[in-house]
């Protein structure tokens, strides 16, 4: 039997066109699946909200980022943090720096203990001390001896800039208590302003007219001092330890005796006797504690010496959210001392 070529061919060729639309229709109708997913993710993604981050936002120049809004761009090491943190020491430094960077933007000033009572001069560091410590722009302290740590911390943070507020202030026998001289703590508002324009010389303005104000404070605080003690005529006093020969020194006064010699060390019976003896002798008039020891014994010898019986204030603790406590404590000081020595 003959088979038709021709015929075979002619079929082949109508099925063969027949797949060819079939598949020419899938692959359309796959292109236009496909273009309408891209279309609905395109869409998808032009809805997202893009987080409004002030540290990510570019101001529209390549390589340049936006610093968030009170950003102090005086920081240590080139900093983007929003604030300058400075730590003090101890105290009456908190509070001298406080009044200096009271109402810049942008600065924060800490202490680093809480209030302690008895001797500054053997404080132990905390964990919690090393961290605030981490987190600062630069330290302040007295100096001068009294801060007996600053070898550990030399040696575990030695990038922390240290601040020493005594620089420049002559001393009396290596005494570190320079402070509670009205006229030593202006000089250590003056060392503490100029060092703080250096870390943020943005801020020189302010600083400097916060400085200015509390210095003039400070001064009238020393000229009604010296109004109110000068003529008294009693000049010898008793006190606690050795916290007053720079204030004694500025106002004319006699330091007779000091009953612990020893910070935080009570003095024996016969030590006792020898300071009542003295008192006697010398005709003391009063005798001083200080709110940052016990009493007892101060009180003690007072009495068996026939002398009075006051508190005097060397500033070396107070409340730390009251800025004007060094004013405060030298105020009571100056009202104490007028009963005391009259």
């Amino acid at each position: 039997m003959q088979v038709n070529i021709r015929k075979i061919n002619k079929a082949a060729g109508k099925t063969g066109s027949a797949r060819r639309r079939k598949i020419t229709a899938l692959l359309l109708v796959l292109a236009i699946t496909m273009l309408t997913l891209a279309t609905a993710c395109a869409s998808d993604k032009s809805s997202e909200k893009i987080p409004d981050d002030e540290t990510t936002r570019t101001t529209g120049q390549p390589g340049t980022v936006t610093a968030p809004s009170g950003t102090n761009p005086a920081t240590s090491s080139g900093s983007t943090k929003s604030e300058l943190v400075v730590v003090t020491s101890v105290y009456p430094l908190y509070l001298a720096a406080a009044q200096v960077a009271r109402g810049v933007n942008g600065v924060s000033v800490r202490n680093l203990t809480e209030n302690i009572t008895g001797c500054l001069h053997d404080y132990q560091l905390t964990t919690a001390n090393m961290k605030t410590l981490e987190r600062a722009d630069a330290f302040i302290i007295n100096g001068a001896g009294l801060e007996d740590y600053l070898e550990t911390i030399a040696r575990d943070l030695p990038d922390l800039q240290i601040i020493e507020a005594a620089e420049g202030i002559a001393l009396t026998d290596e005494n570190p208590h320079v402070w509670v001289s009205i006229s030593l703590m202006m000089q250590q508002v003056e060392n503490i302003t100029r060092e703080m324009i250096e870390l943020d010389p943005a801020n020189r303005e302010g600083f400097v007219k916060n400085a200015e104000d509390y210095l003039a404070r400070l001064d009238t605080l020393r000229r009604e001092m010296h109004v109110s003690i000068d003529p008294l005529a009693q000049r010898k006093i008793i006190t606690v330890h050795e916290a007053f020969p720079y204030f004694a020194s500025e106002f004319n006064l006699e330091i007779a005796g000091v009953i612990e010699r020893e910070p935080d060390s009570e003095p024996s019976a016969a030590e006792m006797a020898a300071t009542i003896d003295l008192i006697k002798a010398q005709k003391v008039s009063a005798v001083f504690a200080e709110p940052q020891y016990p009493k007892a014994t101060a009180e003690l010898i007072a009495k068996e010496a026939g002398a009075r019986f006051y508190t005097l204030d060397p500033v070396a603790s107070g409340d730390l959210n009251n800025l004007d406590g060094y004013l405060e404590a030298m105020e009571r000081n100056r009202l104490v001392l007028i009963e005391a020595l009259k």
